[in-house]
C-alpha cells in the first residue's frame, strides 16, 4: 500500500469511530430520558397512593 492509501484508510477508521461514538452517546443520552420519564410516573404514582387516593391508574392517552 501507498502512503496516501495507508492515510486514507486511517482517516476513514477515524471518521467511523467518530461515528460509532457518536451513536453510543445518543442511545446513552434516549436510554437516560427513557429513565427519567419512566422514573417520574413511578414517583407521580407514589405520591398519589401516599396521599390516600384509590384511583391512582396512569391513563394511557393517545
Amino acid at each position: 500500500m501507498s502512503l496516501p492509501s495507508l492515510q486514507r484508510e486511517e482517516r476513514r477508521r477515524k471518521w467511523l469511530a467518530v461515528v460509532v461514538r457518536l451513536t453510543m452517546i445518543v442511545l446513552l443520552g434516549a436510554a437516560g430520558l427513557w429513565l427519567v420519564w419512566e422514573l417520574d410516573k413511578s414517583r407521580r404514582a407514589q405520591e398519589c397512593l401516599e396521599s390516600g387516593r384509590r384511583n391512582c391508574a396512569i391513563l394511557q392517552v393517545r
